[in-house]
């Protein structure tokens, strides 16, 4: 009955130390890095205390853990501070993906798309844009605007010829 009391103290300590963890480096940002780098091993040490010496030496641990991540977290912002160039990057990635392209003609959203501004049918709009989009999706490491500029044309056409 012991056991599973300080198993179950063990696993309540565990959860409030990732929980604490995760809201540390949210607010901090930069969170995945300063995770894997600094945090994870300090919570597997953590670990390891809790199977060797108790659920005293786990609290010991565990706060000593959370004082060095708050350390590490303020010197990756410092870090972040004294880069402006990470800062102008960062600020103009985010420009170009808030920015919409102007596409306001027929003409401009079939050339886009590759279609031919004679004519096409519906599935020959969908081949296209499919086509397109696969490489420029910011998931595949395309560009955003261009991407939003194949969804502004695909929507423009969509809308004048009434399949919206």
């Amino acid at each position: 009955m012991e056991f599973i009391l300080v198993l179950f103290l063990a696993l309540v300590i565990w959860a409030g130390i990732i929980f604490a963890a995760i809201g540390i480096l949210a607010a901090l940002g930069s969170a995945v890095l300063l995770f894997v780098r600094f945090v994870l091993p300090q919570l597997l040490l953590t670990a390891a205390a809790l199977t060797l010496r108790g659920v005293t030496a786990a609290t010991i641990i565990t706060i000593a853990a959370l004082r060095e991540m708050t350390g590490h977290a303020a010197r990756g912002v410092a870090i972040w501070e004294d880069q402006p160039q990470w800062q102008q990057q960062a600020q103009e990635r985010v420009r170009q993906e808030q920015s919409v392209p102007v596409i306001d003609s027929w003409e401009a959203a079939c050339t886009l798309l590759g279609l031919p501004p004679g004519g096409f049918a519906k599935p020959e709009l969908s081949r296209a844009y499919r086509r397109a989009i696969v490489t420029a999706h910011p998931d595949v490491g395309g560009n955003p605007a261009l991407a939003k500029a194949l969804n502004v044309a695909r929507d423009l056409i969509r809308q004048q010829q009434g399949w919206a």
